[in-house]
């Protein structure tokens, strides 16, 4: 690609460097002897990094490691043209998303913050969770900024009227509101997070009418069932526990009924909760394809009522399942996550996946479970099901996202 950059390379006659007091322009010299205004020189040097900014990242790479090569002939420029103006606003202009370290100080979080609404006009997404931020901090956000985390920050309600509303994506996760502050939320939000955050009666009844384009949500349980208020929209549902003072809340059967309303809802999460057997038949009701069910009470005849419908599923800290409940598993679930199980044995979870586990394609057990499938001699035993993936999760290594795996499509069940 050949770039129309005549201009772009300039230079300042000795002459000329320094502004004269009338407050006109400084003149600039051109390499082919034009003269010109600096205003005009600032409009090329904007047309070159439009067309440079439209080069794709492939080019981007093989042309920076030329130049930094150590037996390239712009070794010794190469770190003049690192630092040269042009490119250093190219390189600005890709900085699409941004993380702040939680460990950083006030002081240099609010530079460091100042500098990005500055000098990065396409970021999109900014992370400051768990970091020093304040209201004043976030009152000259982007305006086409689409995701924003700032949750367990000290940042307040009265922040909240001015965010942009381009945002897509919003966490304010452990954050004081009231119902004025939950009509300051953008209405087009796609992804809202509000863990520790408790919602009035009020504003709980709101939130169908107000979030019509919302698909994926996060709640700690509260006094309100906001989960029988939820837009239609949902998709992705995460519960979690909730605490206000020093009461804790666990959801309980109830939660599982409210959700039968909710035609699109395919993920569900539900975290120390309190779901024991009296709510299994409304369970197998529901359309959830992926579950994810962590501390909870759920017996060996409750895995016969998960729904139909699943085809990937994940047990954290369920201690009441034992290798018998493993044969209720819906024959759709081509992934499924085993944490922390106390009753699962070696062979016990061997005959499970030798008989009941044909479509079964992804495994992924803890360490001490993989140990104790290991003992039992299982890559022999297993040597035909080449299909079938079993990998570790490690003590602080995060459990991959089942939903994310790719899905077979299985025939009939009359084939």
């Amino acid at each position: 690609m050949k770039l129309k950059t005549k201009r772009s390379l300039w230079r300042r006659t000795r002459t000329d460097t320094m502004r004269q007091r009338s407050g006109k322009r400084r003149r600039v010299e051109f390499e082919d002897g034009h003269v010109g205004r600096e205003d005009v020189l600032e409009a090329e040097v904007e047309s070159d990094c439009y067309l440079l900014q439209r080069l794709p990242v492939e080019v981007w790479t093989h042309i920076l490691s030329f130049v930094l090569a150590k037996k390239s002939p712009f070794a010794s420029l190469s770190a003049t043209l690192l630092t040269c103006k042009l490119w250093r606003r190219i390189g600005l202009s890709l900085v699409t998303s941004y993380t702040m370290s939680p460990m950083k100080p006030k002081k240099l979080a609010r530079k460091c913050l100042a500098f990005l609404f500055g000098n990065c006009p396409n970021l999109r997404s900014l992370r400051v969770r768990n970091c020093p931020i304040v209201n004043s901090m976030l009152y000259h956000l982007p305006e086409r900024i689409t995701l924003l985390d700032c949750g367990f920050t000290q940042i307040t309600e009265e922040a909240l009227e001015y965010l942009p509303l381009s945002l897509k994506a919003l966490s304010i996760d452990n954050m004081a509101i009231t119902d004025n502050g939950f009509n300051d939320l953008p209405s087009r939000l796609d992804t809202l997070s509000l863990r520790q955050v408790i919602i009035s009666p009020i504003s709980a009844k709101k939130m169908a009418q107000r979030f019509t384009r919302l698909r994926k949500l996060t709640l700690s349980a509260q006094v309100t069932n906001v989960t029988a208020f939820l837009p239609p929209s949902i998709e992705c549902l995460r519960l979690h526990v909730g605490s206000i003072g020093d009461k804790n809340y666990l959801w309980n059967d109830n939660v599982i009924a409210t959700l039968l309303p909710l035609p699109n809802l395919q993920i569900l999460e539900i975290s120390r909760c309190n779901i024991t057997n009296s709510s299994k038949q409304t369970l197998a009701e529901t359309r959830v394809r992926h579950l994810v069910i962590r501390q909870a009470k759920l017996s060996d005849d409750g895995m016969r009522y998960l729904p139909p419908t699943l085809i990937s599923l994940m047990l954290e800290s369920v201690p009441t399942i034992t290798d018998a409940g493993l044969r209720g598993l819906p024959l759709a679930v081509q992934s499924m996550a085993l944490i922390k199980m106390e009753k699962l044995t070696g062979p016990g979870l061997l005959s499970f996946l030798l008989e009941s586990a044909t479509n079964l394609r992804y495994l992924v057990l803890d360490e001490e479970l993989h140990a104790a499938l290991r003992a039992v001699d299982v890559d022999r035993k297993l040597a035909a099901r080449r299909n079938l993936h079993i990998s570790v999760k490690r003590e602080n290594e995060p459990c991959p996202k089942l939903h994310q795996l790719p899905v077979h499509h299985l025939p009939p069940p009359d084939q």
